[in-house]
């Protein structure tokens, strides 16, 4: 989560504690309302009527967000730059039920960024695919695929999340 905050994704609010031998990362629930109760909140999953072995990618969730979202002009930004962060750390585990919708009073938008794990074995197969492929793409396809959806100023988006990662196994 501090190297999706530090890539400038919209995270929740955590923080990790020492609890005797072990640290505990406690995350601040974002799916509570500011007058009490909870958020409708809906998994891209249950929205695209995914069941079993899918083989949905990145491209059918920019899809989603154009006819889903309140918000699309930040939306997709962010769901690309939680893309090309998921690309460049090997977060492989980006299934579906780890995107989700909020509901509040103006509608449906993009959650924050949750359940970010870099794959720390190197194995690059991820959950959703990028086009073809299922690995990782390489720079200039995730370019390409944010040009293709249609992200405005996608290249600087890269290249801000790229610089925050490279040193991603340290952190």
């Amino acid at each position: 989560l501090a190297l999706a905050k530090r890539a400038g994704l919209d995270v929740p609010d955590f923080r990790v504690k020492p609890c005797g031998r072990h640290r505990v990362l406690l995350v601040r629930r974002f799916d509570l309302s500011a007058r009490g109760g909870r958020r409708h909140m809906v998994s891209f999953q249950t929205l695209m009527q995914a069941h079993g072995y899918y083989t949905l990618g990145y491209p059918d969730l920019f899809e989603s967000l154009r006819r889903i979202s309140d918000k699309p002009a930040a939306d997709i930004p962010a769901l690309y730059r939680q893309m090309v962060f998921n690309a460049l750390v090997g977060n492989t585990d980006d299934h579906l039920k780890n995107f989700c919708m909020l509901h509040d009073d103006s509608g449906y938008h993009l959650s924050p960024a949750y359940d970010l794990l870099p794959d720390t074995a190197d194995r690059r197969e991820h959950v959703l695919h990028f086009g073809p492929d299922f690995h990782y793409p390489g720079a200039e396809k995730l370019m390409d695929l944010g040009r293709r959806a249609r992200v405005a100023g996608c290249e600087g988006i890269f290249e801000e999340v790229r610089s925050a990662v490279l040193d991603w196994k340290q952190e």
